[in-house]
């Protein structure tokens, strides 16, 4: 589905970029950022679709079949069952090896191209700002004797056209410096400043006051600030900027001076801001061709290989009770924290009961724990240590108040001239890749997540036999009370969930870091597009989401972790040896010729100790009770 759905948008996408430049959509800035938002979040619904059927299909080949179990039983070692698994890759057929090398493989290129797929574009316009008194609307001009600029005098005689026209927007002083001391000039054009004609010595109109724009000009609206301090020498001397300034100017707008002359008010230009959204063809046949690539490797896993792996804890049970192993005979309460010593199996006699109660997180292992919150520990302290250099910088270049009111204001997900990074990545490439460098890294976080709830819902599962007679959940049910699996190991009370906080912090991510470009028009009145300029863009109120559900992640994995488990049972984690000996039948060698893998089972005491004998634990479909504390079994 996710396939034919790639390969429509690419070509539609195609026919577009022919016809239109790869413009899909244009209009005004805040109407593009939304559009730009919802494509983004069916590209991450898309995107983590994706990622779940890898995940699911890589789950299935790193899953052991009863012969690999068979062969690491008899040279002391377990295998993994019902979860993710690395470790077992060493164990099963190097041909499912490969293709799930492949499937992770063919991710990365996803994660790094798929949300630059779509971008948008805002316009930045150069202009010319001229001082000049309010006779001038009125005054004829004269430029043959005195203009060296036919350019500028162009430009003067058609401002001062549409000021007589009433087609110039009046600024109030404060409103005037608000709307011109921004980074880039996205929403005004050429300017009017009338300024007093009884101040000053210079009454020659032709004063260009601004330079041209880009993000890389440290102080882009330096005119704003002419003429407003003692000693502008001495005040660039030390490093000042009007960035800095600007701030104390807007507080006495009514003192503004540009160039020795107080400021009345502005006649501004206005500038249509339309913003265009862009899609990139290249990406979205690259994004297909990976998607096409993971469709062959998938249908290749279900129907290229003739074994049948031991998905769940289900296929588990069922495979060792209708065959013996031999490795865990009379070993019937070894658990997870046995069988993991160098030793296996630890012991070759009954084993006394001990009734304790585990918590969730006991079914995972300290490497699983540590590996899955150091990654988001180290994620969140990252953020939030870039965060903090935006935040700085925005500060420091615009004087900006950077309290969660302005950030909010800025936009969620959209371009701001403030929070647009300036560095040294000049092509649209390296932009897109240092945008979704942080996709890669969330897809390894929701792998360690996903893989720390798979081992405590296993728990969850085996730890309910004791307390509840149910039939076993199969990859393949063959009747009777067996019932068919999760979505795995995962109940979907719990995998929706998981599903959406992935799609949703894929989303957060992409609207905290992406993609910008900045068209450049001249300042003449054609508007004509000049350049454009390659660069990411960071939204601050974005990246405090991530930040916050990233939190609550950490914070409702170690919840759910100090849940308790019923107690009753040994605690099997994945490990196929305590599996296996929890299957282990009373009488040695009969199997399952009864059916009873098919019956609803529970796991208990089928065999009660009395003195001086043994007692004896296993799932059956008959009466079972609860082991007695210090008791052989």
């Amino acid at each position: 589905l996710v396939f034919f759905i790639n390969l429509n948008l690419t070509i539609w996408s195609y026919r577009r970029m022919h016809s239109k430049d790869g413009v899909i959509f244009e209009g005004e800035c805040h109407e593009v950022s939304r559009v730009n938002s919802a494509l983004h979040l069916v590209i991450n619904l898309l995107g983590t679709l994706l990622l779940a059927s890898s995940n699911y299909c890589m789950q299935c080949l790193s899953a052991p079949t009863r012969r690999d179990i068979d062969r690491s039983h008899s040279k002391k070692r377990w295998l993994d069952i019902g979860v993710p698994s690395i470790r077992n890759l060493g164990y099963i057929n190097k041909g499912r090896v490969v293709i799930w090398a492949l499937l992770a493989l063919s991710s990365l290129p996803l994660h790094l191209f798929y949300n630059s797929m779509v971008y948008s574009s805002a316009p930045s316009y150069d202009y010319s700002a001229f001082s000049v008194s309010e006779t001038f609307v009125d005054r004829d001009l004269d430029f043959n004797n005195t203009c060296d600029d036919a350019a500028k005098c162009n430009a003067v005689r058609a401002l001062q056209e549409k000021a007589r026209t009433g087609d110039l927007d009046r600024l109030e002083n404060g409103d005037c410096i608000a709307q011109y001391a921004t980074l880039l000039q996205s929403f005004h054009r050429n300017l009017l400043v009338i300024v007093d004609s009884t101040t000053g010595s210079d009454d020659d109109p032709l004063g260009t006051l601004a330079p041209l724009l880009n993000i890389d000009n440290t102080d882009p609206y330096s005119w704003i600030c002419s003429g407003n301090f003692d000693d502008m020498a001495d005040w660039r001397g030390k490093g000042l900027s009007c960035i800095s300034q600007v701030d104390e100017l807007k507080t006495r707008p009514k003192t503004w001076h540009v160039h020795g002359r107080s400021v009345q008010y502005c006649l501004s230009e206005s500038a249509p801001p339309t913003c265009k959204l862009h899609v990139v063809a290249q990406i979205g046949l690259l994004v297909t061709i990976l998607n096409f690539v993971k469709v062959l490797l998938i249908l290749y896993a279900v129907f290229g290989f003739d074994e049948e792996p031991l998905i769940t804890m289900g296929d588990a049970v069922v495979s060792f009770m209708e065959k013996e192993d031999p490795t865990t005979r009379d070993l019937c309460l070894v658990a997870m924290g046995d069988a993991k010593s160098q030793a296996f199996p630890v012991s070759t006699g009954p084993m006394v009961w001990k009734r304790t109660q585990h918590r969730w997180i006991e079914a995972t292992t300290k490497a699983r724990c540590i590996a899955t919150f150091t990654m988001f520990f180290v994620a969140i302290l990252l953020v939030s240590y870039l965060l903090n250099m935006g935040l700085r910088a925005i500060k420091n270049d615009s004087s900006t108040n950077t309290s969660l009111h302005t950030l909010a204001q800025m936009g969620f997900g959209t371009w701001d001239p403030r929070t647009v990074i300036r560095w040294q990545l000049n092509t649209i490439m390296l932009n897109i890749l240092a945008a979704n460098a942080p996709q890669i890294i969330l897809s390894l976080i929701y792998f360690g997540y996903n893989a720390f709830f798979t081992y405590m819902l296993l728990g969850r599962e085996w730890a309910s036999y004791a307390h509840e007679r149910k039939g076993l959940r199969v990859s393949q049910p063959s009747g009777g009370a067996q019932r068919s699996t999760y979505f795995l190991q995962l109940p979907y009370r719990f995998s929706m969930p998981l599903l959406l906080l992935s799609g949703t912090l894929h989303w957060l991510v992409s609207q905290s870091i992406f993609l910008v470009v900045i068209e450049f028009f001249e300042a003449g009145f054609t508007g004509e597009k000049m350049s454009y300029q390659v660069s990411c863009g960071f939204s601050p109120i974005a990246i405090i989401s991530v930040i916050v559900l990233a939190v609550s992640m950490v914070l409702a994995g170690i919840g759910f972790g100090f849940v308790a488990y019923k107690p009753g049972i040994n605690l099997a984690g994945s490990c196929s040896a305590a599996m296996s000996a929890a299957c282990q039948s009373v009488d040695k060698g009969q199997g399952d010729e009864l059916g009873v893998v098919r019956m609803e089972l529970k796991w208990g005491v089928t065999a009660a100790s009395s003195d001086g004998e043994v007692g004896h634990c296993a799932f059956s479909s008959g009466e079972v009770t609860f082991p007695e504390n210090g008791k052989k079994y």
